[in-house]
């Protein structure tokens, strides 16, 4: 088919058939529009040929600038060209991935035309395209149609606009001040072993303060002082045990110590003791008499702690169960002398019998009566109304003296009932019990098997401060009045017991000490952590429950009212 005027011949480099198009549409001011207009020659043969109402100016037909114009590569048809243009462009986009053997410097690069996009570019080719497109007066220039990449980037401009309006919220924590800081998880400052810490601490200001418990801390505090200090008190104490066993030593001896004030004179009265051997002591030629003055040993003068017996006073003399600290014992058996009488104000009228005296260790009966009465005696009988025997007992014990150690009979007062009963009879009757004293058990088998005479060669353990052998007894008294046939006045009859009273004071070791201290505060420790964390979650449970009571009903209506409606 021969080339018409209305049609353009076309020769593909890369094929030798010449390609007929037919004429599409030109612009108006060019000549083949010329031609159109004057029914020329232009548009014989083909009915598509069509001037368009552009101009030339306002089409890229005069643009002489093939710098940024894209370059094809031959093809045969159209069919290759579009196969050829998908190709090149999946190039491109592997190129940026690096999967081809292009380049691969990088996943985008800079756009070769951005750069170079909207410069020295004539106003007038900056047009609306169509007939019913209209330009908007806020843009101009380089404004109207942004390359990518460029400065005019619409895309880009609003990337930068949603950056301005991010900074400008405000963050958590002022974070968009501040940024990502190290400094409140890191190790607080200013301290010496702060530094050592490999461990980092956070800081209080990111911390959740819990309940104040420091009321709580100090009571567990004084809790564990308290019982630690009755741990070592009773340490100290130590525990006392007693036992019973029949008296192994043999011992022929037994000391009396006596200290009585007689409202008699020294020279009226005869002191005797008489055992179940027979054996007869004149006591009083053994013992001390001093004339003293009842006064000074009554009414205001009277000593601390004198009672009668049976009666409470404010030094009630104690009973088996009282006599059981043996330390206190042990501290008081050191003073072995009597206290000297005191110096006579005024006339004479009492006696102080006092001393320590060696009998058999029987039964037996020590007894003060009047002289010419009881025992067949050579001398002037003494007349009834010289008669007077109220009495005072400062001291009766059995065995070495020491006068610290309280005995039933001490501090005691005994008086007729008037001035006018001068035959009375006032008895008393004693059960002796051997007692040991020590802090060491180890040595009671060798206390048991000795004596505490002085002629026993290992009788000098008993003056250690570790153990004491002394006698404790129980009395009861009789006291009445007696016919003139009778004799009047103090008798004591005292009984041996064949059993030995040990009483011994064990203290526990030193580390046994230290393992109760440990097992006492730390169970005070976790027990006052359970009851705080226990206390800990009833507050938060009933907080949690008030919480909810006081909540909001329907519409901002509080709940009680809400209850009301229903």
């Amino acid at each position: 088919m021969s080339a018409s005027h209305g049609q353009k011949v076309t020769t593909d480099p890369a094929s030798k058939i010449p390609i007929n198009e037919g004429v599409g549409t030109v612009t108006s001011d060019s000549l083949a529009g010329e031609s159109l207009k004057n029914s020329g020659s232009f548009g014989e043969g083909n009915p598509k040929a069509a001037a368009s109402k552009q101009p030339s100016s306002s089409t890229t037909t005069n643009t002489t600038d093939a710098t940024n114009a894209t370059k094809l590569d031959a093809a045969v048809n159209a069919e290759a060209r579009d196969a050829q243009e998908g190709w090149n462009e999946e190039k491109i986009m592997s190129s940026g991935k690096g999967l081809s053997g292009a380049s691969s410097g990088g996943a985008a690069g800079t756009a070769p035309t951005g750069l170079a996009a909207g410069k020295n570019v004539d106003p007038s080719v900056l047009q609306p395209k169509g007939a019913n497109l209209t330009e908007d007066p806020n843009m101009s220039g380089n404004t109207k149609f942004g390359e990518i990449g460029t400065k005019d980037d619409p895309a880009r401009q609003a990337e930068l606009d949603l950056s301005k309006k991010t900074a400008a919220m405000p963050t958590m924590n002022g974070y968009g001040d501040h940024g990502h800081e190290e400094d409140p998880f890191g190790p607080a400052k200013g301290g010496i072993v702060s530094s050592f810490d490999a461990f980092p601490k956070t800081k209080k200001t990111y911390l959740v303060q819990g309940r104040n418990s420091s009321a709580w801390t100090v009571t567990l505090i004084l809790t564990c002082i308290y019982l630690s200090w009755s741990e070592i008190s009773r340490w100290f104490a130590g525990t006392t045990s007693q036992s019973f066993a029949v008296e192994k030593g043999v011992s022929h001896d037994m000391q009396l110590n006596l200290d009585v004030i007689v409202a008699m004179r020294c020279a009226d009265l005869h002191v005797n003791m008489q055992d179940a051997a027979g054996d007869r002591t004149l006591a009083g030629e053994l013992l001390r008499k001093d004339p003293t003055s009842w006064s000074q040993w009554t009414g205001k003068n009277i000593e601390s702690g004198t009672h009668e017996l049976g009666k409470e006073s404010g030094k009630q003399a104690p009973g088996w169960e009282e006599l059981w600290d043996v330390h206190e014992q042990l501290g008081k058996a050191r003073k072995r002398k009597f206290s000297k009488t005191p110096r006579v104000r005024g006339q004479t009228d009492s006696c102080r019998i006092y001393g320590s005296l060696i009998g058999n260790k029987v039964q037996g009966d020590f007894h003060i009566t009047a002289r010419g009465h009881g025992y067949m005696e050579f001398g002037e009988h003494l007349d009834h109304s010289s008669f007077n025997f109220s009495h005072i007992i400062r001291e009766m014990s059995f065995g070495p003296y020491y006068p610290s150690l309280v005995n039933p009979l001490d501090s005691t007062i005994a008086v007729t009932p008037t001035p006018d009963d001068k035959f009375y009879k006032f008895q008393y009757y004693i059960s002796i019990v051997p007692t040991i004293y020590t802090d060491d058990a180890s040595m009671i088998p060798l206390l048991q098997a000795i004596t505490s005479t002085q002629d026993h060669p290992a009788s000098n353990i008993f003056h250690t401060t570790h153990a004491i052998k002394t006698n404790q007894y129980a009395v009861t008294s009789q006291s009445h009045k007696v016919p003139e046939t009778y004799v009047p006045g103090v008798f004591v009859k005292f009984d041996i017991e064949p059993i030995m009273l040990a009483v011994v004071e064990e203290s526990g070791g030193f580390w046994r000490l230290i393992v109760r201290l440990v097992n006492v505060v730390s169970g005070v420790m976790v027990a006052g952590s359970w009851a705080w964390q226990m206390f800990d979650w009833g507050s938060e449970v009933l907080g949690k429950r008030r919480r909810r009571g006081d909540g909001v009903g329907v519409l901002g209506t509080p709940s009680v009212e809400k209850k009301s409606w229903d």
